[in-house]
């Protein structure tokens, strides 16, 4: 859930070895590694233009796991699982609000999947933000939390600093 910045990175192999390394100070297993990995690996992939419905499959390519099928049922809570639907409801999702309702909706470890799958979606441009104000209006901007910027923001932010 923590790895999704890393995928901001330019460069894949960084952003691979860079999750691997916070993924060992909490999950240190290589279903905890690689599942760090791919949900780096979502939102680098997306930055690079990959549509979020491919992201699955190009993730896949990546970093070997299950991401590519279907995920049915709640989500248990383990790394692998979490990961996997929240590539399945990135990849369903069309806007922002839809990818936080496919992810909802999977039950379980749900803000776990949430997080990993608006991560990805966010930085899409052509995933609208239909977020209700209400969902971010209290969201922590300090040092314990914020929203990736989405890229038309971050080039402000670049131009501006």
């Amino acid at each position: 859930m923590r790895a999704g910045p890393l995928g901001l990175l330019a460069d894949d192999l960084e952003v691979l070895r860079l999750a691997a390394i916070q993924a060992r100070t909490t999950h240190d297993t290589p279903a905890g590694v690689a599942s760090a990995q791919a949900s780096a690996m979502a939102v680098h992939l997306v930055r690079q233009g990959v549509p979020c419905r491919d992201v699955p499959k190009a993730g896949a390519a990546r970093v070997p796991g299950p991401w590519v099928g279907r995920w049915e049922g709640p989500v248990d809570g383990s790394c692998i699982a979490c990961v996997h639907a929240a590539l399945q409801a990135l990849a369903d999702g069309e806007t922002l609000g839809d990818v936080l309702r496919q992810a909802v909706a999977r039950t379980g470890d749900v803000d776990t999947v949430a997080a990993i799958a608006l991560d990805a979606a966010s930085q899409d441009p052509a995933i609208a933000d239909d977020l209700p104000p209400a969902l971010l209006e209290r969201l922590e901007g300090g040092p314990s939390g914020q929203l990736l910027p989405r890229p038309a923001d971050a080039l402000l932010l670049q131009r501006s600093g």
